[in-house]
């Protein structure tokens, strides 16, 4: 097989494997509409992935994406710096991670009760509730993350979207299994499930050696915060409307947020 008809057919799988992701997405959006209807407890789970997602978005994400560039320089080097380079920023922001991850559990109730006006007490104890469960995926996530690009400078694509699909497929696997014996807390405990699952997956298929250090070197891990606090401050407010969208849907009745 010559090198264009293999780069074809895995632009065609990964496309295939994306494409099946969403549509198992969907799926688990009419799953949770049939066996819960549009109700507070379902808004609550909407409402409580708000911090897992704004941690992606805010920290992460900006993280990644100055992350790729020195990795593949570093990886010019040497396969020894690359893997210096990646298990270093992995430990760091693991350990933000945990750290943010702690926080929130001992203080998202009243922040929950902050950000969602229109919830009683007690929904926003079921907010808070369900985000214990999901806590753990702010560490997971942290490190899945760094694995990812890892693989995407190997062009490991087919591998990296048949991975990402394990998490829409574990939440819709939790939603119908559990459902019956925990309700609504299927939801957050599929999410969890999924992460766990893309976390194994993924850190068994990046590419290096992972050595438990700390290092801000100028040219190397320092770069990469440096750049992503800068990146960070310009697209704060675009990446902080789901706060704005919660809030506002919290004071418009069951549903809302869903």
């Amino acid at each position: 097989m010559t090198r264009s008809a293999s780069s074809s057919r895995s632009i065609l799988t990964t496309n295939g494997l994306v494409i099946g992701a969403l549509l198992i997405g969907f799926a688990n959006h009419v799953a949770i509409a049939a066996l819960f209807g549009l109700t507070r407890n379902v808004d609550a789970y909407y409402a409580a992935l708000m911090l897992p997602t704004l941690f992606m978005n805010l920290f992460l994400d900006y993280l990644g994406k100055n992350f790729m560039p020195t990795f593949a320089r570093a990886r010019k080097e040497s396969r020894e710096l690359a893997s210096e380079l990646t298990s270093s920023v992995v430990t760091i922001v693991s350990l933000v991670a945990v750290g943010a991850a702690v926080l929130l559990a001992l203080f998202g109730a009243k922040l929950f009760e902050l950000l969602l006006p229109g919830f009683t007490a007690g929904e926003v104890e079921l907010v808070h509730r369900y985000f214990l469960i999901m806590a753990p995926t702010l560490v997971l996530t942290a490190i899945t993350v760094f694995h990812e690009y890892a693989c995407q400078h190997d062009e490991d694509y087919v591998r990296i979207a048949a991975i990402r699909a394990a998490l829409p497929v574990a939440n819709l696997i939790a939603i119908l299994a559990l459902s019956p014996l925990i309700r609504e807390y299927a939801l957050p405990t599929g999410y969890l499930l999924g992460h766990v699952i893309v976390f194994v997956l993924m850190a068994r298929r990046a590419n290096y050696t992972y050595s438990c250090r700390i290092s801000l070197r100028r040219d190397w891990e320092r770069k990469i915060f440096a750049n992503s606090a800068v990146v960070m401050g310009s697209g704060l407010v675009a990446r902080t409307k789901v706060i704005v969208m919660n809030y506002l849907g919290s004071m418009l009745g069951g549903g809302a947020i869903s």
